[in-house]
């Protein structure tokens, strides 16, 4: 840390990897904010997975067995003395839990957040434990309003803020608009997201080879990594579609094209508060997405910006899909609401939220 700083908050950030997921990606541009923001920063990774930029500090400590691990975790939040703990990680081991609790966090502020419907993720699925938690943290933030009420409607005197994902509105425009040597020279749409059970796009694949897309030359991208890629590849193959369907991995820069595609698919099965969506409307380009119970509903607004379909019903959302490209004029229509309708999630709006709970 640096001495000639002592007037910043000092801010530790703490979540399990830095790479590839939505969550990583919220805490990559948090500890950025910040870092530009008059806090000094310090994200602790506890994984060894890193590929996003981060603000102020990065301590990875995953290349160290699990004891030393803890230690060093141990001895860093002693040493440093941070003004709040804001901690990311999924907490479903109880014993692991308590260990952090009363003794990793037991001398700091502490701010756990929320970013998924599936609370017990986040609280264990032990009462007990649950309780603990909530006794013990200052702080939960929540990034969705629903979030907020399924927590309300199941924890009792629980307070927890909503502040949502937020995106740097200059930054996403300059990097959609950069020039790439593999930006395909065919019409797409494109989900994007870990190729992981939950985000069910073994699904929009099977609706996708029996809709109208295909025989329109209209393909379908996929952007991202995960551990169902050999079984998405294969359900291609199975169904003839290699050659409309493209796996573009992992990108730096997703948003070149997001800009690029006539509409974005959001499938899961559950969400937060999905960046995905955020990033598509701030770069101008609808989506079409299941009325999850936490997340679409708060960022698009129904044949304005894009489409919200009834939640899980795959054969509504192959209809939609077919309509839009039927509908161009809808699909310009959408692009021109898209990024207005997203000034409420950009980052300066973002910092006035934390900056009134870091106190």
């Amino acid at each position: 840390m640096d001495s000639n700083n002592t007037n910043r908050k000092r801010i530790a950030l703490i979540g399990y990897k830095f790479c590839y997921g939505g969550l990583e990606k919220v805490m990559s541009d948090l500890s950025i904010l910040f870092e530009n923001n008059n806090y000094e920063v310090v994200t602790i990774v506890l994984d060894k997975e890193v590929c996003y930029p981060n603000g102020g500090q990065l301590i990875t400590l995953g290349n160290q067995n699990k004891i030393s691990k803890y230690l060093k975790l141990n001895a860093i939040l002693k040493k440093n003395k941070f003004d709040y703990i804001i901690d990311f990680r999924y907490r479903l081991n109880p014993f692991m839990e308590l260990l952090f609790l009363y003794v990793f966090y037991s001398k700091t502020k502490v701010i756990y957040t929320i970013h998924s419907a599936n609370i017990n993720a986040y609280f264990t699925k032990y009462n007990f434990i649950a309780k603990l938690i909530l006794k013990k943290v200052n702080t939960f933030v929540s990034v969705s309003k629903n979030i907020k009420e399924k927590l309300e409607n199941k924890f009792q005197n629980v307070v927890i803020e909503v502040i949502s994902n937020g995106f740097d509105f200059e930054k996403v425009t300059q990097l959609s608009l950069a020039e790439t040597s593999n930006m395909p020279q065919f019409n797409f749409i494109i989900a994007i997201g870990r190729l992981a059970k939950e985000k069910q796009f073994d699904k929009l694949i099977e609706i996708y080879a029996t809709s109208i897309l295909p025989i329109n030359n209209i393909h379908l991208l996929f952007l991202g990594e995960g551990e169902q890629e050999k079984f998405l590849k294969e359900k291609c193959n199975t169904l003839g579609m290699n050659e409309m369907i493209h796996f573009l991995g992992f990108q730096d820069n997703p948003y070149v094209y997001q800009k690029k595609a006539m509409f974005s698919i959001l499938c899961s099965a559950f969400e937060g508060f999905p960046m995905v969506i955020l990033e598509s409307l701030a770069v101008g380009t609808p989506v079409i997405s299941f009325d999850c119970p936490t997340g679409p509903s708060e960022m698009i607004v129904h044949h304005e910006n894009g489409l919200l379909i009834e939640n899980q019903n795959f054969s509504e959302l192959q209809n939609k899909m077919e309509w839009l490209i039927q509908h161009p004029k809808f699909i310009e229509l959408y692009k021109k609401q898209s990024i207005k309708s997203v000034a409420n999630f950009e980052n300066n709006v973002i910092l006035e939220r934390w900056n009134s709970i870091l106190k």
